[in-house]
């Protein structure tokens, strides 16, 4: 009853509970709710392959005896880390280039894309092959990887470090065009979500597994597009405003500033001078110097510890001394 009324839901949601052709016409992911990101017949314009380089869209990717299935394998999308429509696939054994390479191969469907920025943690093994692998799928499979689709693999950020030197060169973000501030980890986000439930998926059978799945995948799709609608909203509504995080002034520049002042001052013969050799803004400056000290100081002092020696508190009490004769002075 429960599997009947989630998939009930489900095509109501898509429209597809009143079609004319009925249920059965429902096409496979047909009632996925679908990434934001840019697509040919959806989203794009007619030209969008005769854009310049910089405005083209790239697509991304990313207890067990007995069990038909150990865990799943799936492609997201890396800018909004969300689940692709028929991108999940069952593992049985690790992640064995077999799955791996059919979930990818399925993934890149029928698209229009001519550039592709593909994400695995292991994506320098894997890609080495992919092409010859290819071949031994059907030809609806086959891509024109040597012509107008140009494919980047790419180690996503926190997993590039565990690979040798070689690899942190070829296949590092930071070192590639077209990518932005991209960090490749975003399927990884999905995890935390969908790993409590195998405690449950692995005691259903084929049917009931994937129906379960489809309903998470689809709720964690549809609260990410609800999450971009409202910070769409909240940003259009804020004025335009200064970053408070942003020194727009540094301090030299405040010290140039204030030794201008006094320059303009002296000119016009209105400086106000409390000694013959100090004028009022080094007096400014050399109180920012003593606050700053006293800020050290109080930091020096908090992390000295119940077990400091005796050469650390005698280089701290002197430190103390010199500021307090500044300050007196």
């Amino acid at each position: 009853m429960i599997r009947q009324y989630c998939h009930l839901k489900m095509l109501k949601r898509f429209g597809h509970r009143h079609d004319h052709d009925g249920i059965a016409a429902t096409k496979p992911g047909a009632c996925a709710v679908l990434c934001p990101c840019p697509q040919p017949d959806l989203n794009l314009p007619d030209d969008w392959e005769d854009a310049a380089p910089e405005q083209k869209a790239v697509n991304s990717e990313r207890l067990t005896k007995g069990l038909a299935a150990t865990g799943v394998v799936g492609v997201d999308c890396a800018w909004h880390n969300m689940k692709r429509a028929l991108r999940v696939g069952d593992l049985q054994k690790s992640e064995r280039y077999l799955n791996v390479n059919f979930i990818f191969f399925i993934a890149l469907g029928d698209t229009e894309l001519i550039q592709i920025l593909v994400l695995y943690d292991i994506a320098c093994q894997w890609s080495t092959n992919l092409w010859k692998h290819m071949k031994i799928y059907s030809s609806r499979f086959h891509k024109d990887y040597e012509g107008h689709m140009y494919f980047m693999f790419l180690v996503p950020k926190f997993h590039l470090p565990a690979h040798i030197m070689a690899c942190q060169s070829l296949y590092s973000f930071n070192l590639n065009p077209l990518v932005g501030q991209t960090d490749g980890e975003g399927i990884e986000h999905g995890w935390s979500h969908i790993n409590p439930v195998a405690l449950s998926t692995r005691e259903m059978g084929p049917g009931h597994q994937r129906d379960t799945l489809d309903n998470h995948f689809g709720d964690w799709n549809w609260k990410k597009t609800c999450g971009m609608v409202w910070e769409k909203k909240r940003d259009m509504s804020k004025k335009a405003a200064d970053n408070p995080y942003i020194k727009h002034y540094t301090e030299a520049a405040v010290r140039k500033s204030l030794a201008e002042e006094d320059a303009k001052q002296l000119r016009q013969g209105q400086a106000y001078a409390l000694h013959d050799t100090i004028l009022a803004s080094q007096l400014i400056t050399m109180g920012l110097d003593l606050e700053e000290k006293q800020c050290q100081l109080a930091v020096d002092t908090q992390l000295l510890g119940q077990h400091a020696t005796v050469r650390q508190k005698t280089r701290l009490q002197t430190s103390a001394n010199t500021l307090h004769r500044k300050i007196s002075a």
